[in-house]
């Protein structure tokens, strides 16, 4: 008699805490459970009677795409009976959004009371095929249940909603919202920020944004990253942000970044003649995910650039090619150094000014040089063609801006030196 006392007390015990103990959706997941969705169980209640429902499935699996997303369904009563899955809304593929194909469902696991637990347990399982073009987006997916005969009382068909995040594997929503028609302007050598702003197009879900890499067509453009804002760790050696915690950007929010980066000079990404690529570019890559754990890294944003050397390389070449037009003129006799000093330094200052004027003019109106003829196109930013406006200047300019400053008349001072003595006669 006592062990019967003892037991009914154990049950009546287990009925008082059942609506406390928690059920498989609430307990922490195990590793071989994750990842999955922790969907709060549903109850419902019917004639005094109480039926806890609960849905589970792997988020990683959950992409626009996945033919065999395994879904499982459990309900859990003290009643005699428990419910009956008899089907789903928008489940219809020809007018689903979502599904491709809805299977069977099945009744995988049912079990009732025992020594261990009062409570009936039924557990379903289906399959559902995502559509490709499934936007990635939490969509509401209504459950039919049967509820059991209770005497007099006809069974009911009740809905229990439940929200499938479903997700991309590819062309994520996380977009550069950024509209450039001409390259970005930059100087090799210097310090350049890069500025654009991140838009998450996602309806529902925060993006997670980890890792931002900046690399370049060109090797060795991109010389090191300087700092970014937002801030995050910088790894010199990949050129990779990393931020941690996560840069967290809602849905329909605009990101301003800025990324300041240093790039390389003409020894180590161009050439002393021809100067930069002028295909070059950075590109940006991010490493993000939907804020459920499913990571993208689709996302490539590559900005064009228009790379010229520095000033002084520039300025360089542009003097180099006025010294050999002169040299080139000196040694065809074109110039003739005659009179004094300071008519010496004229012809030489106009020779130079020159080829100085024609290039100069050139580099900051930003002219580009075109032969039809030979189907050749140069520009401006290249010192090999800069060294050629200042050469073919000096040569062809020089003789006449001579003529026009009046260089070439006979100096006076030569001219009366030469001049023979008067005879003694006349004297």
């Amino acid at each position: 008699m006592k062990a019967t006392a003892a037991t009914l007390w154990l049950i009546v015990l287990a009925f008082g805490l059942y609506p406390a103990l928690p059920t498989r959706a609430q307990t922490p997941l195990t590793d071989e459970e994750k990842p999955s969705t922790t969907i709060p169980p549903q109850t419902i209640k019917r004639n005094d009677v109480s039926y806890i429902v609960s849905v589970d499935y792997d988020l990683s699996r959950a992409w626009a795409g996945n033919e065999n997303l395994e879904i499982d369904v459990r309900s859990v009563t003290k009643g005699a009976k428990n419910l009956q899955l008899t089907g789903c809304e928008p489940c219809n593929p020809q007018t689903s959004p979502i599904f491709s194909r809805v299977s069977d469902f099945r009744v995988i696991e049912e079990t009732g009371p025992s020594a261990e637990s009062v409570n009936r347990l039924t557990r379903f399982r289906f399959s559902v095929g995502l559509k490709p073009e499934a936007l990635p987006r939490q969509y509401s997916i209504k459950l039919l249940f049967k509820l059991p005969e209770n005497g007099s009382h006809q069974s009911e068909e009740v809905p229990v909603d439940f929200p499938l995040f479903a997700g991309v594997r590819e062309h994520g929503l996380l977009k550069v919202d950024e509209q450039r028609s001409k390259p970005l302007a930059c100087i090799g050598g210097a310090t350049r920020e890069f500025t654009f702003t991140l838009y998450n197009a996602y309806v529902d879900y925060d993006v997670h944004l980890q890792k931002l890499k900046l690399t370049s067509n060109v090797d060795g453009l991109v010389v090191g990253i300087v700092s970014s804002d937002p801030a995050g760790q910088i790894d010199p050696k990949t050129n990779t942000i990393t931020f941690n915690p996560p840069l967290v950007i809602t849905p329909a929010q605009h990101q301003p970044v800025a990324i300041k980066a240093r790039l390389a000079g003409l020894a180590t990404a161009g050439n002393y003649l021809t100067g930069f690529d002028s295909d070059a570019q950075v590109t940006f890559k991010f490493l993000y995910d939907d804020s459920y754990q499913r990571p993208l890294s689709d996302l490539e944003y590559a900005l064009p650039l228009h790379v010229r050397p520095s000033t002084a390389a520039l300025l360089v070449a542009v003097l180099l090619g006025a010294l050999v037009g002169v040299v080139i003129m000196s040694a065809w006799r074109i110039l003739k150094y005659e009179g004094g000093y300071w008519r010496k330094a004229s012809l030489i200052g106009s020779t130079i000014l020159v080829g100085l004027i024609v290039s100069i003019i050139a580099l900051q109106g930003q002219v580009n040089v075109s032969f039809d003829a030979v189907d050749l196109r140069a520009s401006y930013d290249k010192p090999v063609v800069l060294f050629l406006l200042s050469l073919f200047a000096t040569v062809s300019g020089t003789p006449l801006l001579r003529k026009f400053l009046g260089l070439d008349k006979p100096s006076t001072a030569g001219v009366s030196a030469a001049a023979p003595p008067a005879s003694g006669s006349e004297a």
